[in-house]
């Protein structure tokens, strides 16, 4: 699962200070396009929170988990290889971010909105097939 996360900066000097931290995943909620077909998601019932870092060089690391109902009351759980040493820039407005992961065959060129919460604890992304919350650790 790419990372796509939504921020928003009100500092003068830095608009990238919402995003550096170390984030958890708290909530995710897809978008269920055909009945029947059982698709991923987090693992947050299965105590495997994905969790990202975001540094102030403009590098990041992460680790994500996903799981899949298989329709009959199982999950399996599916570890997704870790980042480390992506990459990570502002881009025009506040909270649009360009997130590279040095694993995906093809370099991601789409921007993220993420949206923080009044007080930066918080952030989400709604990349139209999912919306997922992350929270500051």
């Amino acid at each position: 699962m790419p990372l796509l996360l939504i921020g928003c900066g009100d500092s003068d000097e830095n608009p990238n200070d919402p995003l550096i931290g170390k984030w958890k995943q708290i909530s995710e909620t897809r978008y269920f396009f055909e009945e029947g077909v059982y698709y991923g998601r987090a693992c947050l019932d299965e105590g495997y929170p994905s969790v990202a870092e975001f540094f102030s060089d403009g590098t990041y690391n992460d680790q994500f988990w996903e799981c899949m109902d298989n329709g009959n009351g199982t999950v399996e759980i599916e570890e997704y290889t870790p980042t480390i040493g992506g990459t990570w820039e502002q881009v025009g407005a506040a909270g649009n971010y360009l997130i590279f992961d040095p694993n995906e065959e093809e370099p991601n060129e789409e921007i993220a909105f993420l949206e923080f919460n009044s007080d930066f604890s918080q952030f989400s992304n709604d990349n139209g097939e999912y919306i997922v919350v992350f929270e500051r650790q």
